[in-house]
């Protein structure tokens, strides 16, 4: 069975974890010959190197604070992919990657059509993840989306794609 990976940003963020994959398995312990060592568990863990946490400083009833976000590496480089609404307006983006290290990044584009936006970071060793043609989405693919909603590392979420094609349905 394939699994189609929609990378931490497209589909905005992830809510909650969907499974649980056993404690053996999050601490990476499932040899790769094991049963439990599934296409989905292969998949996360493939992808989840490329997923980073962000942190954006906010001030809220005359309180300092930070807001969450995800995003993903979509290039060795340092060129991570998010939502434009995590980093709108945002002069200080702090980027933490899955090995915990952290770096601020740059925005060096973003869109608000599409809630997209391309932020820069200066890091080696980075794993980037490959994007998918939404195109060859059909109905009934299984997807996986890893994110860091309200700042809780790693979160997990499975599903399928349940219609293609829509756009400009007027729902927001």
């Amino acid at each position: 069975q394939q699994f189609a990976v929609w990378r931490g940003s497209w589909v905005r963020t992830c809510l909650s974890v969907a499974g649980v994959l056993g404690a053996a398995a999050a601490r990476g312990q499932v040899p790769q010959d094991s049963p439990r060592m599934t296409p989905l568990v292969q998949v996360i863990r493939e992808i989840e190197p490329a997923v980073v946490s962000l942190f954006v400083p906010i001030e809220q009833q005359g309180k300092q604070g930070f807001a969450s976000g995800s995003g993903t590496i979509i290039h060795p480089r340092g060129y991570v992919l998010t939502n434009n609404h995590v980093v709108n307006g945002m002069d200080v983006v702090k980027v933490t990657l899955s090995d915990h290290r952290s770096f601020t990044a740059k925005i060096v584009g973003t869109d608000p059509k599409t809630d997209l936006a391309v932020l820069k970071i200066d890091a080696k060793d980075l794993v980037a993840a490959e994007l998918g043609e939404s195109k060859a989405m059909q109905v009934g693919d299984c997807v996986v989306a890893i994110g860091s909603p309200f700042g809780l590392d790693m979160t997990v979420t499975a599903g399928i794609v349940s219609a293609t094609g829509r756009s400009n349905v007027g729902i927001t």
